[in-house]
C-alpha cells in the first residue's frame, strides 16, 4: 500500500505548527476566552432580566406569584453569573501564577465572592424589588430596580468569622466587606454594584491577556505569519482561518509600544 507523499508532507506541517511555541500559547488565550464568554453571556443574560423586570413591573408587583418567580429568575442568574466570574479568575491565574495585577476593586470582590457563598450554603439571598417615584414639573417619573436586605447577608459573615476552619486573612477580608456594606444606603441599586462588578472583571481579564500576548509576542506573530497558516494549506484546530483572523486582532491590540 502507497502512502500518498502529499499527505506525509501535510501531517509533517501540521506536526511542526502544533509543536510551536505560537500555537501553544495561542491554544491557551482560546481556552481562556470560553471561560471569558461564559461569564460574559451570563451576565448579560441578568442585565436582560434587570431592564425587563423594570419594563414590565406593572405585571409583577401586582401579582406576587410572578413576582417571586421572575426574582427566582434573578437569583439563578446571579448565581450563574458569580459562579462564571470566580472561574475566569481562577483559570486566568492558573494559566499564569505570576500575573499579579489585582482584579479591580477588592470590596466588590469579596462582596460577590461572599455572597455566592451564601448562596451556595443557604439557598436564599434576600432580593428586594423597589419602585421609586418622585413628581417633577407636575409629571411622575418611576425608577424600578433591585436592591437587597442586607441583614442576612451581614449575619452570614459574622458566623462565618466564627469557623474554626477560616484562616486570619478571610477574616481580615471579610472585615473589610463588612466595612464596605457598612457604607451601602438602605435600598441601594443591586444592579448598579453588579456592573461595578461586571467592570472589574473585564478589565482584569483585557489587562490579562495583553499582558500575556506582550509577553509572548513574537512567537504569536510567528504563528500568525507562518506561511503554511496563511496560504490556507494547514489549519490545524485551533488555527481555522476564522481563529487567524482573531489572532491578527489580538496582536495588534497587544502590539509592543516600541512597535506601535
Amino acid at each position: 500500500m502507497m502512502i500518498d507523499p502529499e499527505l506525509i508532507l501535510f501531517l509533517d506541517q501540521k506536526k511542526q505548527i502544533e509543536n510551536s511555541d505560537g500555537y501553544r500559547h495561542f491554544r491557551k488565550l482560546l481556552k481562556l476566552r470560553f471561560s471569558y464568554l461564559t461569564f460574559l453571556d451570563n451576565s448579560i443574560e441578568l442585565k436582560r432580566t434587570f431592564r425587563r423586570f423594570a419594563s414590565e413591573h406593572e405585571d409583577f408587583f401586582y401579582t406576587p406569584a410572578k413576582l417571586n418567580k421572575r426574582q427566582r429568575t434573578i437569583v439563578r442568574q446571579l448565581y450563574n453569573a458569580i459562579s462564571s466570574a470566580q472561574n475566569l479568575k481562577e483559570h486566568l491565574r492558573k494559566e499564569n501564577p505570576s500575573f499579579s495585577q489585582s482584579p479591580g476593586d477588592s470590596d466588590l470582590l469579596y462582596f460577590f465572592r461572599e455572597l455566592r457563598n451564601m448562596l451556595v450554603h443557604h439557598h436564599s439571598f434576600s432580593l428586594v424589588s423597589r419602585r421609586v417615584g418622585s413628581t417633577q414639573a407636575g409629571q411622575r417619573s418611576l425608577e424600578v430596580f433591585q436592591s437587597m436586605d442586607l441583614k442576612p447577608f451581614v449575619d452570614y459573615l459574622n458566623e462565618r468569622k466564627k469557623a474554626k476552619s477560616i484562616s486570619v486573612k478571610m477574616v481580615a477580608q471579610i472585615n473589610d466587606l463588612l466595612v464596605f456594606i457598612d457604607t451601602l444606603p438602605t435600598g441601594f441599586s443591586f444592579e448598579k454594584v453588579f456592573s461595578s462588578y461586571c467592570q472589574s472583571i473585564l478589565c482584569f481579564y483585557r489587562y490579562w491577556q495583553n499582558s500575556y500576548i506582550l509577553s509572548n509576542y513574537p512567537a504569536l506573530a510567528d504563528l500568525y505569519e507562518n506561511p503554511l497558516l496563511y496560504k490556507g494549506k494547514v489549519a490545524p484546530e485551533p488555527v481555522s482561518p476564522l481563529h487567524r483572523r482573531y489572532l491578527g486582532l489580538l496582536l495588534r491590540h497587544g502590539k509592543p509600544e516600541a512597535e506601535t
